[in-house]
């Protein structure tokens, strides 16, 4: 199961990844935050989703 979880989150991670350098690409954020602070925010908040689901995960 473990096997299969890491690719579940290395398609999301690469998900996020191609999603926020296109929209960059694009120059689609609008607004004017710093978007390095946004990209850190959103791996960070993925990496903390991560951690999570594994200490749910029961020990194989």
């Amino acid at each position: 199961m473990q096997d299969e979880m890491a690719i579940h989150m290395g398609r999301g991670l690469r998900s996020i990844l191609h999603g926020f350098t296109s929209i960059e690409q694009l120059g689609e954020f609008g607004m004017p935050l710093d978007r390095n602070k946004s990209f850190s925010i959103l791996l960070n908040t993925f990496i903390e989703g991560i951690h999570a689901v594994m200490l749910n995960q029961p020990e194989t």
